[in-house]
């Protein structure tokens, strides 16, 4: 897979994590810092 489609991939789950909550702590600590 090229570099593009994982960033791009990671990107939009960085973008759903941050307006679902999830289990994750780094996610969790993200939703924290922008509240």
């Amino acid at each position: 897979m090229p570099r593009a489609v994982q960033q791009y991939r990671r990107c939009l789950h960085k973008k759903r994590a941050l307006r679902r909550v999830s289990d994750n702590g780094e996610n969790l600590s993200l939703n924290i810092r922008i509240r």
